[in-house]
């Protein structure tokens, strides 16, 4: 059953980030306190053409970048039962895949694992039951994003396959495939389910407690580039800090990306 929200605007009020959350996060403080800054300075792109152009650049990839899109409403199960929930694309990553190396000057096809659904990281880091219906994926047509698989492999369970490409030698290469983040608001679920992410936020609006979390997929694009030109990837869990904690404020819906509460009564945006 569906938990239905209470119409209105988020009002302020404390936010507050579960013990176990506020536990791990300080553990891993120091080693993503630099990137901070970095995050408020990436560039925001809106569409696979513009996201596609700004990371998968051969000669200089990029480590990611903040999406713009819409905002779209409808349920997400999370624990024990479905909860209506707001869902927009917030930014995107590269995601290192594997090193390889060709010895000799020849053409060799190089052979690799790619993944499709949610990322691995964020499966492991979901502490709760947890699935999405296909129809979510209203999220991305109206953002102007594919992920270059059908919907419910996009937002399935992790599933690995192979890709090849046919690559020069000699030469050591770095393969990155790319992850699409998004931000969620559950409403109503954070009284049930704040231990059910490792990063969160909650959020009281009047009787109901919304909680504030993102989530991962990757695309079927993938970039190839020489061990020269590699880029140190961003991590899940810095990931969530940067653009979650330290760039979104649920209390006044503002910081570097925010929602569009209207999504619930537009008969075009919800699923």
């Amino acid at each position: 059953m569906t938990i239905k929200e209470e119409l209105g605007q988020p009002q302020s009020h404390s936010i507050e980030l579960d013990e176990v959350s506020k536990e791990a996060a300080s553990t891993r403080a120091a080693l993503t306190s630099n990137l901070s800054g970095r995050f408020d300075q990436y560039p925001t792109k809106k569409g696979d053409f513009a996201i596609d152009g700004y990371l998968l650049d051969y000669s200089s990839p990029k480590q990611g970048c903040w999406v713009d899109g819409i905002t779209v409403y409808g349920d997400i199960y999370i624990g024990k039962q479905n909860w209506g929930t707001y869902t927009r694309p917030v930014f995107a990553y590269l995601q290192y895949v594997e090193t390889i190396s060709i010895p000799q000057n020849v053409t060799t096809t190089l052979s690799y694992q790619l993944t499709k659904g949610h990322t691995r990281s964020f499966e492991t880091s979901v502490n709760a039951k947890y699935s999405v219906g296909a129809n979510i994926d209203i999220v991305n047509v109206g953002s102007e994003i594919s992920t270059g698989f059908t919907r419910s492999e996009s937002w399935s369970t992790t599933q690995s396959f192979t890709d090849t490409t046919e690559m020069k030698g000699p030469g050591t290469f770095v393969i990155y495939q790319v992850v699409l983040v998004y931000a969620h608001n559950a409403t109503s679920a954070g009284r049930q389910n704040a231990n059910a992410f490792a990063y969160s936020k909650t959020q009281a609006v009047g009787s109901r407690v919304d909680l504030y979390y993102l989530s991962a997929i990757t695309q079927r694009k993938r970039v190839i580039v020489p061990s020269s030109n590699a880029v140190t990837p961003l991590d899940w869990d810095t990931v969530q800090r940067n653009v979650l904690m330290e760039n979104y404020n649920p209390g006044s819906n503002s910081g570097h990306f925010s929602f569009d509460w209207s999504a619930y009564n537009d008969p075009h945006r919800r699923y």
